[in-house]
């Protein structure tokens, strides 16, 4: 059998493509599978205005044995700097790394200097770019709407040499059939190059009809698309579609066909975006690792020296001992520029006048160095709840997972620690990254309501059993999620008008800036990535899937209000915040602070606040730190189990001399399992070794609950084994103590807190009812 005529898809489209005027619902993956199906070489992330999410697409090329192409249908007019809508369009795709870079420097530019409703580049942008490293063809039929363009396609021409063309489509329409005639006058006239553009929205035929449905439900007409073939069809129907436009000459159309296979000849792109090593940008690039291991180590000193005063004679040299465990970790793992680098940029953010939580947040605090470089006032070794720097960072997570640190810094407002980054690392190497937002069952349902015209009785009463099942959903175990079919919550004469709107399950409908999470890169982040203007401000291509995949450093800088709060009142009264160790000196078990949470008099008090967390909070009637920080871990999904004994104040002890041990502390003498670190103890105590029960506490802190369940058999076996060998209990007895501890480990995969987190919430919780208690008026 004649296999069809091959051509490479550069342009086409996906749900990706501009959110502004979204209008395909199609997946990279239909186009890589598309294209592995019809024996073609290439995935093209070509969107409208922009680069779409090319890392998916380099994904794909490895995953279907495709060639990436690294393309873009941008926005161009004659002058950026003019408030000119007419927005035509052009094609550029990069054949190599340079030409990758340079299409990402003008897109970017273009949202820099030529932004108006859309990012538009203009013919000194487009001339800027260099001949012999991009491919450029004169799109769709949206290229040509000035009057002069055709001088600019011999200045193209000129410029691109052989590596521009002029792109002819097989659309059935009158203004098609003219335009191609017109394109045939200039090639022969130039001598430039033919190319076919599918202009692909979706892959077959019959999707066209759910697309149609999603642009009427957003209200989008194109009605000079009459006509137009949008799918992804192979050679033949290819061919026949330009034979029956009587246009081209059956040479031309064979031409126009294989020179799409120019991009077959794109070189791999060789940059530190597409592969998976750790990128950590330094300060000091010219300096060896042990130069920037020692300055690391002078600036812990320095701040190790500052506190010095306040450390007891007698626990002087445990502090040592702890701090220069913690810096051989940090050199060990050749992570010092992390905190060389947010050690300058936090210092840089107070000098602009942004405040920093005194707490923390996430594991930070139970790296003691990292309050000795100002990242938090919290001082893990004199605290009354154990933290376990390996939560935070220890060599074998780093060196075998690619794990990179990361502390979330709370801060009043982010606007100056955001600056400091830039003065700190340099303008093009901070920006805040992007976010995708998709639909979920609810909004594809409504969205496909409105375009079926479905009576409003109707959707309104669907939409209201798609809320039944997902507040079902929210309530069940995790174990029991995947037995809830959303069709047990609809009427059956509505399941099949249901099922046609999954289709828009999952696709992207919006962006935004990231709420808090800001790229630190040392290369040039609008070459090597790429930036957008998302309203008034700008954001780099990369989302937090790609950061956390691909191992770059990715700073969150969480705007939050109680941090503000607490401030603002320490201003009223005219003074600097008390540190966190005055602020424990300050508040005994007899202070007045603690009767906020007994009276329940919580409002604007972290982690307090709502009717049902204060009435938990007044019977639980916490006295010291360890039991706020406790209150606030037990109260997360995971915990549930025990939740009652706890909030009661029985004794408990799990009888296992060795296992209670760990978990006890003087000020909480009852052995819970409350924090993500004890699970990890007890995940070690059956045997697991410590870089394992890491990965399973990162797979509960992402509610990864599968991946949690999956060391169930293991665990209870060693444990049970532990218990008999260390404890010298039964067998029976053991098994049902290792199968207790285990339901909290399973609980726990619903959400739990570690320790500093807990720890961090309760102090920031305790700065607002000492507040409270003390300066009722400025606190308000």
């Amino acid at each position: 059998m004649r296999k069809s005529r091959v051509f490479q898809n550069y342009h086409r489209h996906t749900h990706y493509t501009n959110p502004k005027v979204s209008d395909s619902i199609a997946r990279n993956e239909d186009y890589a599978k598309r294209a592995a199906e019809l024996g073609h070489g290439i995935i093209s992330s070509c969107e409208h205005g922009y680069q779409g999410r090319y890392i998916e697409c380099h994904e794909l090329a490895e995953k279907h044995g495709l060639k990436f192409l690294f393309g873009a249908e941008a926005y161009w007019v004659n002058d950026r700097k003019e408030a000119d809508r007419t927005n035509c369009h052009i094609f550029l795709g990069a054949r190599n790394e340079k030409g990758r870079q340079a299409i990402n420097d003008a897109l970017s530019e273009a949202n820099i200097s030529g932004f108006h409703y859309q990012a538009r580049l203009d013919r000194e942008l487009i001339l800027s770019l260099p001949p012999q490293d991009v491919i450029v063809t004169s799109a769709c039929i949206a290229f040509w709407k000035y009057n002069d363009v055709d001088s600019f396609v011999e200045q193209l021409h000129d410029h691109f040499r052989g590596n521009f063309f002029l792109e002819v489509q097989y659309h059935n329409t009158e203004s098609q059939r003219t335009l191609n005639q017109r394109i045939l006058q200039l090639h022969n006239a130039l001598k430039i190059p033919i190319i076919m553009g599918c202009d692909s929205h979706y892959i077959h035929p019959e999707d066209g009809i759910e697309r149609d449905d999603f642009l009427v439900s957003k209200g989008m007409v194109y009605d000079d698309e009459e006509g137009w073939y949008l799918d992804y069809p192979n050679g033949d129907e290819a061919y026949r579609r330009f034979a029956e436009q009587c246009v081209l000459s059956h040479q031309e159309i064979i031409d126009a066909m294989d020179n799409t296979n120019v991009f077959l000849d794109v070189e791999k792109y060789d940059n530190p975006c597409f592969n998976t090593e750790i990128k950590m940008p330094t300060l000091h690039p010219d300096w060896s690792q042990k130069q920037r291991d020692a300055e690391y180590r002078r600036l812990v000193m320095q701040g190790f020296d500052a506190y010095r005063p306040q450390i007891p004679d007698d626990q002087v040299q445990h502090y040592l001992d702890e701090t220069n465990r913690e810096m051989d970790i940090v050199a060990e793992t050749k992570m010092s520029d992390y905190f060389i680098d947010n050690y300058h940029i936090i210092r840089r953010g107070k000098e602009l006048g942004g405040h920093l939580t005194m707490s923390g947040r996430g594991s930070g605090p139970s790296f003691f160095t990292n309050m000795l470089l100002g990242f938090t006032d919290i001082d893990r070794i004199s605290a009354k709840v154990k933290m376990y720097p390996e939560r935070f960072m220890s060599a074998t997570r780093i060196l075998q997972t690619k794990n990179l640190p990361d502390i979330d810094f709370n801060v009043a407002d982010a606007a100056p620690f955001a600056q400091a980054q830039k003065d700190v690392l340099g303008d093009d190497h901070a920006y805040p990254m992007i976010a995708y937002g998709t639909m979920k069952k609810s909004s594809a349902w409504k969205m496909f309501a409105k375009s079926q015209g479905i009576n409003f009785e109707i959707a309104n009463e669907v939409s209201n059993q798609i809320k039944r099942y997902e507040m079902a959903l929210n309530r069940a175990e995790e174990d029991e999620k995947g037995d809830i079919d959303p069709l047990d919550f609809i009427d059956l004469e509505f399941h099949e008008i249901f099922k046609r709107s999954e289709v828009y399950q999952g696709i992207i409908t919006s962006w935004s800036i990231a709420p808090c999470s800001y790229l630190l890169y040392q290369g040039s982040i609008r070459k090597e990535i790429g930036l957008v203007r998302i309203k008034d401000n700008l954001c780099c291509l990369m989302d937090g899937k790609w950061a956390e995949v691909y191992h770059f450093l990715k700073n969150d800088l969480l705007t939050v209000k109680v941090v503000d709060l607490i401030y603002r009142a320490y201003a009223q009264l005219g003074r600097e915040p008390d540190s966190v160790n005055e602020l424990l000196q300050l508040c005994p078990p007899d202070d007045p602070a603690w009767d906020v949470y007994k009276k329940g008099c919580t409002l604007g008090i972290n982690q307090c606040e709502q009717p049902g967390t204060s009435s938990r909070v007044g019977k639980f009637n916490p006295k010291n730190i360890s039991e706020i920080c406790a209150f606030v871990a037990a109260i997360r999904p995971g915990f549930k189990s025990m939740y009652k004994i706890f909030e009661s104040r029985e004794p408990f002890q799990y009888g296992i001399k060795a296992f209670d041990n760990l978990l006890a502390t003087p000020e909480m003498p009852s052995s819970f399992c409350l924090y993500q670190e004890q699970q990890m103890n007890a995940l070690n105590f059956s045997g697991l070794d410590m870089s394992e029960c890491y990965t399973a506490i990162k797979n509960i802190a992402k509610k990864r609950v599968e991946k949690v369940l999956a060391y169930k058999t293991v665990f209870l076996n060693g444990f049970k084994q532990a218990i008999v060998e260390q404890d010298g209990l039964p067998p029976d007895v053991a098994d049902e103590k290792a199968h207790m501890v285990w339901q909290i480990i399973e609980d726990s995969s619903r959400y739990s807190f570690n320790a500093s987190h807990s720890y961090c919430v309760a102090i920031d919780s305790l700065y607002g009812a000492y507040l409270k208690a003390h300066h009722p008026l400025e606190f308000y």
